[in-house]
Parts: structure tokens; sequence; C-alpha cells
């Protein structure tokens, strides 16, 4: 008896174990979920004025060493001189200024590993693939509908993987 549960705690530890190493992914699909989830962002522009222009504007960005991937797309932006520039505190002299109705700039970060950047990006995560989203423009009210629909489609894809 003792020898048959031990058999069936054996048997268990080693099912659970075979599915958790089954769950990971190489970088190739975590890259074909990026770029999936890229596509679906750049699929807003039927439904905000702001991204009307994200697919001749759009922007990715692969890094060689090591697996990060980046989504940018500006638009109605440009840079001006920072007014609040101090040279003795952590800011930039030159800001990005937006257009009053279209003005947008959006950042998808994808990588693995820990995000070292700014602290004040929540950082969401499918599996291993990490994902920060900076959402950027005057619009407020437009522009925290965009960002909640890419953590939203982020969701989904969560979701998706999970099934």
């Amino acid at each position: 008896m003792k020898n048959l549960i031990r058999l069936l705690v054996l048997v268990v530890f080693l099912g659970s174990f075979t599915s958790v190493v089954e769950a990971k992914r190489d970088n190739a699909e975590y890259e074909q979920l990026a770029e999936k989830i890229i596509d679906r962002v750049k699929g807003l522009r039927k439904y905000y004025i702001h991204l009307a222009k994200i697919d001749e504007g759009g922007e990715i960005v692969k890094r060689d060493d090591t697996f990060w991937i980046v989504f940018k797309y500006e638009y109605g932006t440009k840079w001006i001189s920072n007014p609040e520039y101090d040279v003795f505190k952590y800011n930039e002299d030159r800001v990005r200024a937006f257009d009053r109705n279209k003005g947008i700039y959006v950042r998808l970060d994808f990588f693995k590993g820990p995000w070292l950047g700014d602290p004040k990006l929540h950082l969401r995560s499918i599996e291993e693939l990490n994902i920060t989203v900076t959402v950027e423009g005057r619009d407020k009210e437009s522009i925290n509908r965009i960002r909640q629909t890419i953590y939203d489609i982020i969701a989904e894809e969560r979701k998706l993987i999970k099934q």
C-alpha cells in the first residue's frame, strides 16, 4: 500500500512537472505573440483618429543581443525646450509637445527579464513575456481610452495563452 501511494505521488508530481516544462515557450513564439499584439493595436486605427496613420508611422525595433522588441508610433508631436528643466534634478532638457487634437506617442516594449526602465510604468506579463505600455498625448480622455484598450488586448491574449 505504501508503495502504491508513493507511485501515485510520483505520477502526479511528474505529470505536473511535465506540464510546467511544456508551458515554456521559445523566443520565436513570444515574438509571434508580440507581433500579434502589435497588429491588434494597429487595428485600433479604425476606432481612434489619433492612430489613423499608425500603419505608415509605426516602427518596430528588435535587439539582437537579447529578447527585446519595441513598437513606437508618434504622430502630431514635436520636441520643445523643457521649461521645468533643472540640471540638478532628474529630468530632460527637452519634452514632447502634442498637437491639440491628434498628437500621440505610443510605445510598447516586449522583453524577457526584469524591467530596468521607468518605475512608473505598469508591467504586464504573459508567461515570461513582459510588456510595458506608454501612451501619451494632450487629449487625456482619448489617451486613457486607448491605453485601456491596449491593456485589454494584452489581457485577452493572456487568457488565450492559458486556454
